[in-house]
């Protein structure tokens, strides 16, 4: 984030949305938005789990939610291991796929 000013704007917009137009907000041809997790406190960090096409991708479907971060910091991921059913899955796209998997750091 920008300040702690804007993140308590982004967390006070974020609460004044509904849960589908979040979804809406953060979802898009080129870029969907897999999980997000907001450090507590005072903390400017954000991170993000994106399914994209692209950097550009995400930004350009963040659109004026950007304002409320310094420029973010993309990193490409190659393999991922879903644990959520309690054992490891491989992702469910071949590595090649035109989607990547990016996490975005925010600050």
């Amino acid at each position: 984030f920008k300040s702690v000013e804007m993140k308590k704007k982004m967390q006070e917009t974020m609460a004044s949305m509904k849960p589908e137009d979040i979804v809406k907000s953060t979802t898009g041809p080129k870029a969907v938005c897999q999980s997000s997790f907001v450090s507590p406190g005072d903390d400017l960090i954000m991170f993000c789990h994106w399914k994209a096409e692209s950097e550009e991708a995400i930004n350009e479907q963040l659109g004026p939610m950007n304002d409320f971060y310094e420029p973010h910091k993309h990193q490409v991921i190659d393999q991922i291991m879903d644990l959520s059913n309690g054992k490891p899955r491989a992702p469910d796209e071949p590595k090649q796929s035109k989607s990547q998997r990016l996490t975005s750091k925010c600050r």
